[in-house]
């Protein structure tokens, strides 16, 4: 689905696996379950995410985390009516305030991921896949 993407530009120091459930669907166009707790999208919409990180997980995360709430407010709801067969039949119609744009993050292009290396392995922090496992001796400190 994604083979297209360069990888290695979007992801030089290689991939996270999230915790977070999502579930990616071909055709999910105007299709939103505000009750669900799992992300439901459509591949194009993960491919504009993706796209847009520029490598940044959270970023990826923060932005289908609140998916709800930006469609929600992209919208609002107007009731309409119209008679058929003598019955008056009223029903909802969205109506879009705004379109919804992806504004494209800056991360990897900005040198930012080498900066946090820089300053966290300067004042002795190591990411966590290079950290010792903690001493659970009771004789020390």
């Amino acid at each position: 689905m994604f083979a297209h993407l360069d990888l290695k530009s979007l992801f030089p120091t290689g991939f996270v696996i999230l915790v977070d459930y999502i579930v990616v669907t071909s055709q999910n166009i105007g299709v939103s379950y505000p009750d669900e707790k799992t992300t439901i999208v459509d591949a194009d919409l993960l491919q504009h995410i993706i796209e847009n990180s520029d490598g940044d997980v959270n970023y990826m995360q923060a932005t289908l985390r609140k998916w709800h709430e930006t469609v929600d407010q992209s919208y609002r709801l107007s009731r309409m009516s119209t008679m058929a067969s003598g019955k008056n039949i009223k029903f909802d119609v969205a109506q879009f305030k705004k379109l919804i744009k992806l504004r494209p993050n800056s991360y990897l292009s900005s040198g930012w991921l080498e900066r946090i290396e820089t300053e966290s392995l300067e004042t002795g922090y190591r990411f966590i896949d290079t950290l010792a496992m903690p001493s659970n001796d009771a004789s020390e400190g």
